[in-house]
């Protein structure tokens, strides 16, 4: 967790060029805005960002485990499926041969 800092750049006393509005707040004109804010803006930016796109691939990521989980599960009956089948013929077959033979004995 983050714990706050102090940001000179930002600070009121660094913008002493403020205008007053039609509703009486102070609003900084924006050369003043551009002066403070400009060089810090895209570094903030950029660290605001990395908590999102951490909590992004996160989310994905158990998003993702879920349906994958899923499929290995199918793939599984699959698999099994296809060797059940494989083995019941093999067996049909050796059941059919040995038929054979004791009809060849037989007659």
């Amino acid at each position: 967790m983050r714990s706050p800092t102090f940001n000179a750049a930002l600070s009121p006393t660094r913008v002493s060029h403020f205008r007053l509005t039609a509703f009486g707040a102070h609003d900084p004109t924006l050369p003043a805005l551009t002066f403070s804010a400009g060089p810090n803006y895209p570094r903030t930016e950029f660290y605001n960002a990395l908590p999102d796109s951490k909590a992004a691939e996160h989310g994905g990521r158990m998003t993702a485990m879920p349906k994958a989980t899923d499929n290995a599960d199918s793939l599984l009956k699959r698999q099994k499926l296809s060797y059940n089948n494989a083995r019941q013929a093999s067996i049909t077959s050796e059941i059919l041969e040995i038929a054979g033979g004791a009809e060849a004995l037989k007659g």
